[in-house]
């Protein structure tokens, strides 16, 4: 029947935005890091973040599927690796903007992987984040949407490789902030 069909549209799973972190490890002796982002570097673009004395090695951030199909991958190539989740839950507006500009500069993020770009224009995509609806001033991380709005106003209108690294360790605390 059709009210099957509306009773799933408005699950509120279909409102939870996954993203996937790929893990390398983590590592309370500094001497492991070097190694283990040298084995991830021919994956992706890996980025560390210190936790608690430890650092954690990532490969990076993506949506699930993506993130599934390159954990089969390194295991694929015996590479250990294990996933964090990170959740969204995009009913509330301030936190769908968040997962709209995370997603954005993913796919930014995941172009300038490719071996065959230089750089990638961001004036665009800059635009867009600007023009974005106003949100109630009140909502629980209008501080993160704020801050996260900010920092991709200050993106160089032509972002490069190098720039990859700082941007995952930005994206990785803004999901840190607002993840459930």
């Amino acid at each position: 029947s059709n009210s099957a069909i509306v009773k799933n549209n408005t699950d509120s799973s279909s409102k939870i935005i996954k993203f996937t972190l790929v893990s390398g490890g983590m590592f309370a002796n500094k001497n492991n890091v070097a190694p283990q982002v040298a084995i991830l570097k021919s994956y992706g673009n890996p980025f560390t973040i210190e936790q608690d004395g430890k650092t954690r090695v990532f490969l990076g951030i993506y949506n699930e599927k993506d993130g599934l199909s390159i954990i089969k991958t390194l295991a694929d190539k015996k590479v250990t690796s294990s996933k964090l989740t990170f959740q969204i839950d995009s009913s509330d507006m301030c936190d769908a903007e968040i997962a709209q500009i995370v997603n954005g500069d993913m796919e930014i993020i995941k172009k300038l992987s490719d071996s065959n770009v230089k750089g990638i224009k961001t004036i665009d995509f800059k635009k867009w984040v600007a023009a974005l609806a106003k949100v109630d001033s009140g909502s629980k991380h209008i501080a993160v949407l704020n801050n996260l709005k900010a920092y991709m106003g200050k993106l160089p209108d032509l972002i490069s490789k190098d720039k990859i690294t700082e941007n995952y360790t930005f994206l990785y605390t803004i999901l840190q902030q607002t993840s459930k």
